[in-house]
């Protein structure tokens, strides 16, 4: 009994002091490596797509900044017309009051002509005259000819107005009612379930539309269908341009909390937490902040 018992205390010293696993050990051990694999992978898949979501913003603030240069630039060119036509049109008032005070002297030395006598100093005079007068002529038609361009140059610069003002007008009546085609998208989204038809309609509202009161309840919409298709990635990016471009609509809120959802989908509850605490902080008595306060004990 003596020399089998010295063995197996020494076999259990031996599992003790960590130099031999029992099979739990081993499993305990393999399930720690296994974790330890997922945590690291779900780590670089987040660094992934916070890059790609990065990039997508850079693109998307880049677009953004092209669009408001052509405005700008569109904008420039219509107030150089419009100082245009004032700078044509004051200087037609002055050569038109030019041409009246040269026809008035011109009348003048005509009637002066009429009442002259001969002789040789006369003559003489009346040959300087004659010099002045037909310099004077050619002043006259000079400014006339003067004239007549800045007349043209002003009814190119009228036509054209009037032009961009029929396009507007015409444009004006081939335009959709806006709240027809908001309903008509709300429809197809909520009624019919028809998300790409919906996603279309919606982006033309935008198109159409960008300053309408129901701008951001279309834009919300569309990160609606993103989420609801399961496209995470862009739902947070479309859900944020409702918060950046209309930050005083109502759909705040409701942008905010799904977009702490779609970060939530993605794995990355660190953001989606922020997210979510932000609605209860900055909207504390909207619906938005229930919900908000629901989903973060459901979290943890």
């Amino acid at each position: 009994m003596k020399r089998l018992f010295f063995p197996a205390v020494l076999i259990s010293a031996m599992a003790l002091a960590g130099c031999i696993q029992t099979p739990q050990q081993a499993e305990y051990y393999k399930r720690l490596d296994e974790l330890d694999r997922i945590v690291k992978e779900r780590e670089k898949s987040n660094n992934e797509l916070r890059d790609r979501t990065g990039r997508f913003m850079a693109d998307v603030s880049n677009e953004m900044d092209i669009i408001r240069q052509d405005f700008a630039r569109l904008q420039g060119e219509m107030e150089e017309r419009d100082f245009e036509f004032e700078r044509v049109k004051e200087n037609l008032e002055l050569l038109g009051e030019t041409v009246r005070t040269l026809d008035e002297r011109l009348a003048r030395i005509e009637s002066g002509r009429a009442g002259e006598a001969g002789g040789p100093q006369l003559a003489e005079g009346k040959e300087a005259k004659e010099g002045n007068l037909t310099r004077l002529k050619e002043s006259i038609e000079e400014i006339k000819g003067s004239l007549e361009d800045l007349r043209a140059r002003m009814e190119k610069i009228e036509k054209a107005g009037a032009t961009a003002k029929e396009d507007e007008k015409t444009e004006e009546k081939s335009l959709p009612d806006p709240a027809a085609l908001y309903m008509e998208g709300l429809d197809l989204v909520r009624e019919k379930k028809d998300y790409l038809e919906g996603l279309q309609v919606f982006k033309r509202f935008l198109s159409l539309f960008p300053k309408h009161e129901l701008a951001d309840n279309a834009q919300y919409w569309i990160g609606e269908v993103y989420y609801v298709r399961g496209d995470w990635e862009r739902a947070v990016l479309e859900f944020n341009k409702v918060i950046k471009e209309y930050p005083q609509g109502d759909k705040v809120p409701a942008a905010l909390l799904k977009q702490g959802y779609s970060f939530e989908k993605l794995g990355a509850l660190k953001e989606a937490k922020v997210l979510l605490n932000r609605v209860i902080e900055k909207y504390p008595k909207s619906a938005e902040a229930e919900l908000a306060e629901d989903h973060l004990k459901g979290m943890k």
